[in-house]
C-alpha cells in the first residue's frame, strides 16, 4: 500500500462519523470547517500515535495520510485486496473526527450515481426543486466534508472518472438545475 498525493485543491475532510453502507455516512453533520481550517487545532502527532496502536504496521501510509488531510491534497491508496486501505482511512477518518464515504467502483457507477440526480417523477410534479435531488455519494462526502473512498477505481468508467478528476482540480461541482441549500459555513467545497 503506497499512498501518494495527486493535486493542489483541498481535499474532502470533516467530522461525522462513518459508515460501512456504499454512499452514505451516519450521524448529524456538525458546523464544518475548510479542509486547512483545523490544523492548528488538531494534534497530528496525537493521531498518527492513536492510530498507529489501533492499526498495527501501517505507521508510514498514516502518517501520510495524515500529512495529505493536514495539507488538504487528495490521496491515493494502491494495494492488493485485503490489505487494509479501507480499515486504514476509516480509523483516519474516525480519529481526526471526520466523515467516511464508500463507494464500489464498478462499470455501473455513472457519473449520476456518483454525484446525485433527481427523481423524475417528482420533478413532473413539483419541477426541479431542492427536495428533488437524491444526492449521490461525491455530493454526501462534499456536503459534509467526508473522506470519498472510491474502491476500484481501475473498473469505473471514464465519464465517472472525468466527473471526479475535474471535482479534485477545481474543487468545486456543478449540477445543473440544483438549486439547493449551501454547505456549511467555511467549506470552500460546494458550489451549486
Amino acid at each position: 500500500m503506497a499512498p501518494s498525493s495527486s493535486t493542489d485543491r483541498p481535499g474532502p475532510t470533516g467530522h461525522s462519523t462513518s459508515s460501512d453502507r456504499p454512499g452514505t455516512s451516519d450521524g448529524p453533520p456538525p458546523d464544518r470547517l475548510g479542509p486547512t481550517d483545523h490544523s492548528a487545532s488538531t494534534d497530528w502527532p496525537g493521531l498518527v500515535e492513536a492510530l498507529d496502536r489501533e492499526i498495527v504496521g501501517r505507521r508510514r501510509e498514516i502518517e501520510l495520510i495524515l500529512a495529505g488531510l493536514d495539507a488538504g491534497r487528495h490521496v491515493l491508496l494502491e494495494g492488493p485486496p485485503g490489505t487494509g486501505k479501507s480499515t486504514l482511512l476509516r480509523a483516519a477518518a474516525a480519529a481526526s473526527g471526520g466523515g467516511f464515504v464508500f463507494v464500489e467502483g464498478n462499470a455501473e457507477l455513472t457519473p449520476a450515481r456518483l454525484a446525485g440526480t433527481f427523481d423524475p417523477a417528482r420533478v413532473l410534479s413539483e419541477g426541479y426543486a431542492a427536495d428533488a435531488f437524491m444526492a449521490g455519494p461525491l455530493v454526501i462526502a462534499l456536503r459534509e466534508g467526508a473522506l470519498l473512498y472510491v474502491e476500484e477505481l481501475n473498473r469505473v468508467p471514464e465519464e465517472t472518472v472525468n466527473l471526479l478528476v475535474t471535482v479534485m482540480s477545481e474543487g468545486e461541482l456543478h449540477l445543473p438545475r440544483w438549486a439547493g441549500s449551501p454547505p456549511p459555513t467555511g467549506s470552500g467545497w460546494w458550489r451549486p
